[in-house]
């Protein structure tokens, strides 16, 4: 299995809008500070839920684009590991990525996320739009913004994890 999975991805069944108060609480505390702390690229948009003036479409395929410094990314849920993965290494290059990710902890790739990002929960759960701005569903699980930034990311080298597990020492480690 490579770095970026790719699964066929159902425009339908990925294709929902991040509600705008979560959008511009996510700029607040992670945009540009250069830039009245507005993002510079949408990573997972098209023409009618783009957030930001630049954004890439399903198209485009931002896991094959260079990213910008700074970054938000709503990825498909069906396909989220190879965003997950694609953060990492844009992070590793120096820009910073805030992903909106449903908070299924147990999923595999958490592990991951908590070896190289902040974690903020979102309490409760989010209302997501669909096509021509309709009022979606609410989610099934809770949401979580996801922080990868050049200074969150693990570094390969480090010593081995103890036995309590990962995610108690990124509780004691905090900010």
């Amino acid at each position: 299995r490579g770095l970026f999975p790719l699964r066929p991805i159902n425009r339908d069944m990925n294709n929902f809008w991040t509600p705008d108060f979560i959008f511009e609480y996510a700029e607040e505390i992670c945009g540009n500070p250069d830039n009245d702390f507005k993002f510079d690229l949408d990573v997972c948009a098209d023409s009618e839920n783009a957030k930001c003036k630049k954004y890439y479409t399903i198209d485009d395929n931002a896991l094959l684009q260079d990213w910008d410094l700074f970054n938000f990314c709503n990825p498909p849920y069906s396909n989220i590991e190879p965003f997950i993965n694609k953060a990492i290494l844009e992070a590793q290059k120096g820009n910073h990525t805030c992903m909106l990710l449903p908070s299924r902890t147990s999923n595999g790739y958490w592990e991951t996320i908590f070896d190289n990002a902040h974690v903020i929960f979102i309490g409760g759960r989010l209302s997501f739009g669909g096509h021509n701005n309709t009022k979606g569903s609410c989610a099934a699980e809770g949401s979580a913004y996801v922080l990868f930034y050049p200074d969150t990311i693990r570094d390969p080298g480090a010593e081995e994890k103890n036995k309590v597990g990962w995610i108690h020492n990124k509780i004691i480690k905090g900010d």
